[in-house]
């Protein structure tokens, strides 16, 4: 936005299709290993989750760096940083996603719980009312969602064979 390249327009609709697909997800609330499990059998909504998933958390994480720092520290820092502090701890070096972590931690903010809640037990992702700013107010809306009538993800896990049936639920009267 700051360089003219991206109209603020555009990052509005793209942030609204992120939230959208996201909130709208039936498997929205997956656990690390299940999408892990079922990437490649389970469509795109499981394909496109950790991607939108890892999208609200960069946002959440960029803006608390940037509170607590009072602006002179956001991801961007934090990714420039982590080629050096993995070059100097050599073959002690955590990989990512650990590395990651660990460098946001050194600059002040401690997302563990959150990586562990969000990221890896699947709790909610969400975005505080100012994740963009002032320029910007992230409001909630209820929205419409598909409801398949039955378990999607035990229906995945389960060979794609319907399972967890909800009585009188659309599936059942289709």
């Amino acid at each position: 936005l700051r360089m003219g390249i991206y109209s603020l327009e555009d990052f509005i609709a793209d942030w609204n299709k992120v939230l959208m697909e996201y909130s709208g997800s039936p498997v929205r609330l997956a656990t690390n290993q299940e999408i892990v499990r079922q990437e490649y059998s389970g469509g795109n909504d499981i394909h496109n989750l950790p991607y939108n998933r890892g999208s609200i958390m960069a946002a959440r994480w960029d803006r608390e760096l940037k509170k607590k720092s009072h602006g002179k520290r956001g991801l961007d820092q934090v990714m420039r940083a982590m080629p050096g502090e993995a070059a100097k701890l050599g073959d002690k070096s955590p990989v990512s996603p650990d590395l990651f972590v660990e460098t946001i931690g050194r600059m002040g903010l401690d997302i563990r719980a959150e990586v562990e809640n969000v990221i890896e037990q699947g709790k909610p992702a969400l975005l505080p009312k100012d994740a963009f700013g002032a320029c910007i107010a992230v409001v909630t809306k209820s929205v419409p969602t598909y409801d398949h009538g039955f378990d999607l993800m035990a229906t995945v896990r389960n060979g794609l064979v319907v399972t967890g049936l909800e009585p009188g639920g659309p599936a059942e009267r289709a």
